[in-house]
């Protein structure tokens, strides 16, 4: 049995199934290939389930029984290093972001003067294993309505897209006419001449970056958040949606090897050309979550007008 060796995540239940409790990582592929079912036969069981691809740590699923508790998924070395890391420095994590209070969907957040920006207490906490959602109890009063202002300005920019494709609608190509994603981008913050100077595009842009990180709450949020959705709520409220990881095409790579390490501390020699940025950058990359990990940003803007 692997049930002790996988920390309890398994519990009996009656009906000849088994509930089993998601951790990082898992996926309904990966649970059915691992217990020899296919995806048809764990959403017979889990109607609870509307998405497939919406499962995540800390959910509850069930699994129909074959005779054999389920096979504990083996982790790679890279897992091995992550985990051992995270679960140890767990509970610093929480240090950086208090508990969120959970508050009626119409009541304001509760907001509260912070030390540090934003962009330097997710990375912290990202590195140091923490995954809790992002939410606008997170930040502070200057970051939160810097968000708002970003937002109203992604939303004139996307109305302003939308007139100009009206008015010259006999003058675009057809290839041009694609959906206009309701999304923050990288211009929208406003914090550059070039939207990418001050995050990696230039070296002299990427300098100060500690200073503008406590001087411009609008930086610290592009350097948490960068691209954005926006979406509306039924009371109208506008969300900023988002996932906080680092996406590095590598990233499954990146194993605690001789090779490995040779290959971070070459990754940590390039980014000395631009420190400020290059250095915390790389350490999230390799300490902090991968792809499909990581915090999600669930950011509650209210009801906007422009």
């Amino acid at each position: 049995m692997t049930i002790k060796n996988d920390m309890n995540r398994l519990q009996y239940r009656k009906g000849g199934l088994l509930k089993l409790l998601l951790k990082k990582g898992d996926t309904l592929f990966s649970i059915a290939r691992e217990n020899e079912l296919s995806i048809a036969e764990l959403l017979e069981v889990n109607s609870q389930i509307k998405n497939p691809d919406e499962i995540y740590a800390g959910d509850t699923i069930f699994i129909p029984s074959k005779g054999k508790a389920p096979v504990a998924k083996k982790p790679s070395k890279q897992e091995s290093f992550l985990s051992v890391f995270r679960k140890k420095a767990k509970e610093v994590a929480r240090k950086f972001k208090r508990d969120d209070i959970k508050l009626p969907e119409t009541s304001e957040p509760e907001l509260r003067k912070r030390i540090l920006p934003i962009n330097m207490r997710q990375l912290a906490y990202d590195v140091f294993g923490g995954d809790d959602d992002l939410t606008e109890n997170d930040l502070s009063p200057a970051e939160y309505a810097a968000a708002r202002e970003v937002a109203i300005n992604a939303l004139k920019r996307i109305e302003g897209q939308k007139l100009y494709r009206k008015e010259n609608k006999d003058k675009i190509p057809p290839f041009n006419l694609s959906p206009l994603p309701n999304a923050i981008t990288y211009a929208d913050y406003q914090t550059s001449k070039s939207s990418f100077d001050d995050v990696g595009g230039s070296v002299k842009g990427s300098q100060g970056v500690i200073k503008k990180s406590f001087d411009d709450p609008r930086y610290a949020l592009k350097t948490t958040i960068g691209q954005a959705s926006l979406t509306t709520n039924d009371l109208g409220e506008t969300i900023l949606e988002d996932r906080y990881n680092f996406n590095e095409k590598n990233w499954k790579d990146r194993t605690f090897s001789i090779e490995g390490v040779k290959t971070f501390l070459g990754d940590m020699k390039n980014a000395f050309s631009q420190p400020e940025y290059g250095i915390p950058r790389t350490i999230g990359s390799y300490l902090g979550s991968g792809p499909g990990e990581g915090s999600m940003v669930k950011i509650n803007l209210g009801k906007l007008q422009y």
